[in-house]
């Protein structure tokens, strides 16, 4: 089984990378499935060793070796492997059914989203066609299970009077240089936590991060994001390279630890709502385009592929359009 997954690999492998370089990656392969044992008779989902199967194990690492993030290897490992737990059934016998009862089971026991559930449903879509193209799987039982649809989210944004209320909440000035900064560049979590001190042009107030699908985007820097980093990192007296840390420890801050703080920030305001960084993201494009930001510049700011997701910052709070309304429709 395993040597014709190999060559499988291999073939996969021949049309996207030099001899060389093909050779390194199959002898690295064959090092690590020294620890496997792969037969025709384990393509099914078997539970075992904390209940993941040998087929799930071949795509995980399939996926490694073509250069899937580990983060989102992690995300599908944790899917699956709860899959495999509880679906009870050889893979060839899992039917389309069976995996609309496992979803529709999976939420009502976690209470998770439709948005949450959707990714859940990708994931082993995704698993079920690299079945089919590896002809372990002569069908994709997936292919009947339409996408689930989301609730619309509550995108409200930050009034400027609450704006500068969380302001006037951040106790320190790590916190405020958080803030400042999340507001200004409007920036994801990922992309901030990542960033190192050295990445900071202060000479024009740009800073390079790596978006989704690792594109690199400029976004910038206000007076006030500049003024309060400058401050934070010169209060600071560990050598870490990352431009935001632990207060303890000086390791650096991770996306939980961001999400944190900033939601710290939110409750010491007294907000209605919790203070997440997309709704800093979410204010930082409104606040753009209320005034005068053309839709464009606002989706290059936010790195949005399509001027369809951008439009969404654009819609109107009712008390705006009470007052335009006042002075239009005379």
């Amino acid at each position: 089984m395993y040597d014709i997954l190999r060559r499988q690999i291999m073939m996969k492998l021949m049309d996207k990378l030099d001899l060389e370089t093909v050779q390194t990656v199959i002898q690295t392969i064959d090092r690590v499935m020294t620890d496997f044992d792969v037969s025709k008779k384990e393509t099914a989902l078997v539970v075992y060793d904390g209940g993941l199967s040998e087929t799930v194990k071949m795509y995980i690492l399939c996926k490694r070796v073509e250069g899937v993030k580990e983060a989102s290897l992690k995300n599908d490992f944790y899917s699956l492997q709860a899959f495999t737990r509880k679906i009870g059934k050889p893979l060839k016998e899992i039917s389309t059914n069976d995996i609309r009862a496992y979803l529709i089971n999976y939420q009502a026991q976690t209470n998770i989203k439709n948005a949450s559930l959707e990714k859940i449903r990708q994931r082993l879509n995704c698993f079920f066609e690299w079945c089919v193209d590896e002809e372990i799987l002569t069908k994709n039982p997936m292919r009947k299970i339409p996408p689930v649809k989301s609730e619309k989210s509550d995108r409200r944004a930050l009034t400027e009077e609450e704006l500068e209320v969380c302001r006037n909440a951040c106790n320190t000035v790590r916190d405020k240089a958080l803030l400042e900064v999340f507001y200004s560049t409007g920036a994801r979590v990922s992309e901030i936590s990542r960033l190192n001190k050295s990445d900071v042009n202060w000479i024009d107030g740009s800073l390079k991060v790596m978006g989704k699908g690792s594109s690199p985007y400029t976004v910038w820097l206000n007076a006030k994001s500049k003024v309060a980093l400058r401050t934070y990192l010169e209060s600071r007296e560990d050598t870490n390279p990352s431009l935001f840390v632990t207060a303890r420890g000086g390791r650096t801050l991770t996306n939980r630890g961001i999400r944190k703080t900033v939601e710290d920030i939110g409750e010491r305001a007294g907000l209605q709502t919790i203070l997440c960084p997309h709704v800093l993201r979410h204010t930082m494009a409104t606040t753009a385009l209320r005034h005068g930001a053309p839709i464009e510049v606002v989706q290059r700011m936010l790195n949005h592929k399509s001027p369809e997701t951008t439009q969404i910052y654009a819609e109107m709070d009712l008390s705006r359009v009470a007052s335009e309304h006042q002075r239009t429709v005379v």
